[in-house]
């Protein structure tokens, strides 16, 4: 929208972010930022990437919108480009319905940001005479939204602690195997679980069979270059290719009990004891 050329790089099979060999091969003498996505509240790359970024003047923007209190080596995801971006979508650790918040501690850009979230108006509002000084939209959050955030940030700590236990929890229970990986966190690093992705080579039978015992997992995402705006484009992101329909999220509900994640690695174990 903003009038850039768009150039996908290939994901790391291993951890799901961004590939930095793959990365490399795709900058070029017009690249202006690189967008790393921290899936699920991953980002140990990130610093790498701001490395990169330093070393061939191209800005780090972050999609954090995963990663809210996420951390790499104790430095909250987010906050190492030029600007960090935050969903507050109904499946993140705080909602607000929609919408999300973006970050800087780029003055200049700060700025910018007010204005287009703000229909290009500089300064209060007086509801008359207000100064309009570029193009703007109305990005604005309500009050009610607002509330709903703050009123979910009284309990952040025990939400954030719920995750990890969550994650902990599979990580113990689950027998993984050749057909079935449960994707990493480092958790020491600071990095929160928001989801929990695994890799499963028979995916779809394991999701039928789960749904059969009333377990509901979800399916991961199609590879974006699989996409219609960007399937004539990009090709040969073969790693993306590989992960294709063998991925889904386990249930992460922050409401899970700990019977219902119980009966979830049994069924689990059990399937793969047959296969066996």
């Amino acid at each position: 929208m903003a009038g850039g050329k768009i150039i996908l790089a290939d994901v790391n099979p291993i951890n799901l972010l961004i590939d930095e060999k793959s990365l490399i091969k795709r900058i070029n003498p017009k690249t202006k930022f690189i967008i790393p996505v921290h899936v699920s509240g991953r980002g140990e790359n990130i610093r790498k990437i701001v490395s990169l970024g330093k070393k061939k003047s191209i800005k780090i923007i972050e999609d954090a919108a995963e990663a809210l209190g996420s951390k790499s080596q104790g430095k909250s995801l987010g906050s190492f480009g030029i600007a960090g971006c935050f969903s507050f979508a109904p499946n993140k650790i705080l909602t607000t319905g929609q919408g999300g918040i973006v970050v800087t501690n780029n003055f200049k850009l700060f700025k910018k940001l007010k204005r287009l979230k703000d229909q290009g108006r500089e300064g209060p509002t007086t509801g008359g005479e207000d100064k309009y000084v570029s193009i703007g939209y109305n990005f604005k959050f309500t009050n009610l939204q607002s509330s709903l955030a703050l009123s979910q940030i009284k309990n952040i700590n025990w939400r954030m602690k719920k995750l990890r236990e969550i994650y902990k929890f599979y990580l113990k229970n689950i027998k993984q195997n050749k057909y079935f990986r449960i994707i990493n966190f480092n958790i020491k690093s600071g990095e929160l679980p928001l989801w929990i992705d695994v890799w499963c080579s028979n995916r779809n039978k394991l999701y039928n069979f789960l749904k059969s015992k009333n377990i509901v997992c979800r399916y991961y995402w199609e590879p974006i270059n699989t996409c219609k705006p960007y399937k004539s484009s990009f090709k040969n992101l073969s790693n993306s290719k590989k992960l294709q329909k063998k991925m889904m999220w386990l249930p992460s509900s922050l409401d899970m009990s700990v019977k219902e994640q119980k009966k979830v690695c049994e069924k689990i174990n059990y399937f793969f004891s047959k296969i066996n």
